[in-house]
């Protein structure tokens, strides 16, 4: 008998979207699902469908739970992770769609190999022109867990928090649970400790999940407003600080502290930099500039300069050129070079 499986939907304003989400659902050949739908206080009538899905029953189980307020994605994942009933766990994005061999391929891949996760490949589809981009999983059958995070680190393996099962024990003996207040970044960041556990994981190189783009969705949305983007710069730039502190915590070999050392904490540094100067902070930007310790990581990226150049470049730049450094990110400036 299948083992219950639980897939966790957000969602917030997206009635027509979501539909399909489910439809690809429905066409599962792994039948023992477990859909649980987050309504993050929606305004556009999500709510009379996820009455409907109720009454129709598709599912082993469907499960609506209703914000009262609207408290973001990270909080709605991490509630219906806390309502699952399923063995294993999913995370879903409520304006995607998946395989129909999406679930029963990675709990095969999952209970053949012992893990305790396994992820797949996945797809990009742009409604636009219907362009379909392949991000194939090509993990070393024998790969270690320092090799995989190194690897997405690196970006050498496209892994998707999406594309993942998880089992639920797991889950919670690790404490794995999304950052809520954050809304950009936090996909990542929940990847990068997943995989910072040291956890075994199976890897199916077939793109089993698709990330549908379209004009409406959130992240192009927000491009439209600088406040938004900014925003979304900081949720971004604090859950970088946060993997770093989760690698730091877990991961102590000589490669992993070389990345974090060398990459990651310098690439942090120049984004909270970035981000005073966005925001008008100058004297903050100059403070913070002037602190030994973040100019010795900033000099530290020295060590990147061979394979990622460009954060070892953008350091000269913050330490030797600061003033044309923040008058290229103030937003003020921008907005000014942009009326002429």
């Amino acid at each position: 008998m299948q083992p219950l499986i639980s897939a966790v939907i957000p969602v917030y304003n997206m009635a027509e979207r979501l539909k399909y989400m489910v439809e690809s659902l429905r066409n599962q050949d792994y039948t023992n699902l477990e859909v649980i739908i987050c309504d993050d206080a929606s305004t556009d009538g999500v709510g009379q469908y996820l009455e409907e899905l109720l009454r129709k029953n598709y599912f082993s189980r469907t499960v609506v739970l209703h914000n009262s307020t609207n408290k973001g994605v990270s909080f709605s994942r991490n509630l219906g992770a806390k309502s699952a009933h399923g063995e294993y766990v999913n995370f879903l994005d409520a304006d995607d769609l998946v395989e129909p061999n999406f679930f029963s391929s990675l709990y095969r891949a999952l209970s053949e190999n012992k893990s305790e996760y396994a992820a797949c490949g996945y797809k990009s589809l742009d409604l636009k022109n219907n362009h379909v981009k392949c991000h194939y999983l090509k993990v070393p059958e024998n790969a270690s867990s320092e090799e995989i995070l190194l690897g997405r680190l690196l970006n050498r393996y496209e892994i998707s928090h999406c594309a993942l099962l998880i089992k639920r024990s797991f889950l919670f003996s690790s404490s794995l649970f999304y950052s809520e207040g954050c809304s950009a970044g936090e996909d990542m960041e929940f990847l990068i400790r997943l995989l910072s556990t040291g956890a075994r994981g199976a890897f199916i190189k077939d793109c089993l999940y698709t990330y549908v783009q379209y004009e409406q969705m959130g992240s192009r949305k927000n491009t439209r407003s600088m406040s938004k983007r900014i925003q979304r710069y900081y949720e971004h730039t604090e859950a970088q600080f946060r993997e770093i502190e989760c690698i730091k915590s877990h991961c102590h070999s000589k490669k992993v502290t070389n990345v974090v050392n060398f990459l990651m904490n310098p690439a942090a540094w120049q984004r909270r930099l970035s981000y005073y100067a966005m925001t008008g902070q100058e004297l903050l930007f100059k403070e913070t500039l002037s602190r030994s310790d973040v100019r010795s990581i900033l000099r530290g990226s020295v060590g990147s300069a061979f394979y990622k150049p460009e954060v070892y470049f953008r350091s000269l730049a913050v330490l030797y050129l600061p003033r044309l450094y923040y008058k290229k990110y103030n937003c003020r400036q921008m907005a000014i070079k942009a009326k002429r």
